[in-house]
């Protein structure tokens, strides 16, 4: 293909890559695990399972409250479309059920979540490096994510890293240590910068100059990332503290949500 009329093909057919956001990031996962032509990726802010995420999501769970007020009966324990599904996080102890109508939830999730196996990025995690599909190759792959992620929340990211073992192609923004910063975000606390990271990948300096260098890190490690051939993967900001490259220490199973 002739992008720019020069009389050259603009276009090598061997170097189509694939970068995708949120839910982009979602789908990216399950692109390149079965698009042998594809060899190289970033996917930002995945997770899985989509029953998970939205579960956890501080912004999407009434998707779910309104699933569950759908059942009849209701499975509807609190009143309108919140809920109570007594679940602790990973790694938490275990919890002794005493809330009417969670156990039916918790098994309605699990319902859900065995029907979009299909479809589900944890599920496809994988294939991208640790166990390949025949005819596609090893990809070169990175995912970046941010602490404290309140629409595809923390938990649901590491559990598609645990399952690829990908935890060493990652990039993890800090946004805690940006957010708490009083030279990016002055008083009162979070006038310049926003509570939920999940878009860091498009701060701009027209909505949020207080950290607009973070998405222009995370843009200029993917570009990096592919001008290489998914050979060289940069530390956004480099010596600084605000991107681990890769992720430094245990991953993190926690909310890690800014009140």
């Amino acid at each position: 293909m002739d992008v720019d009329g020069d009389g050259t093909p603009g276009l090598d057919p061997a170097r189509i890559y694939y970068s995708g956001q949120s839910l982009g990031g979602i789908y990216g996962m399950l692109f390149l695990a079965v698009e042998p032509s594809v060899r190289v990726g970033a996917t930002i802010v995945p997770g899985g399972s989509f029953t998970e995420f939205v579960r956890l999501s501080s912004s999407n769970r009434p998707i779910l409250g309104v699933a569950l007020a759908s059942r009849m009966p209701s499975l509807i324990n609190v009143g309108g479309i919140a809920f109570n599904e007594n679940l602790p996080l990973r790694n938490q102890p275990s919890v002794i059920n005493t809330v009417p109508g969670a156990i039916a939830i918790q098994e309605f999730f699990e319902h859900r979540d065995w029907v979009q196996q299909s479809g589900d990025a944890v599920a496809y995690a994988p294939y991208l490096r640790k166990q390949p599909l025949d005819g596609v190759s090893p990809k070169s792959v990175i995912i970046q994510f941010a602490k404290g992620d309140m629409s595809v929340p923390n938990p649901t990211t590491t559990a598609l890293l645990r399952a690829g073992d990908l935890a060493d192609r990652t990039s993890f923004y800090r946004h805690d240590l940006a957010f708490n910063d009083p030279l990016r975000n002055p008083n009162p606390p979070g006038t310049a910068v926003p509570k939920d990271p999940h878009n860091f990948f498009i701060f701009s300096s027209f909505f949020f100059p207080a950290v607009a260098n973070v998405g222009l890190g995370a843009q200029q490690q993917i570009a990096e990332f592919f001008a290489s051939d998914g050979t060289t993967v940069i530390d956004p900001d480099g010596a600084g503290p605000l991107f681990e490259v890769p992720i430094a220490g245990p991953l993190p199973e926690e909310l890690n949500f800014i009140p």
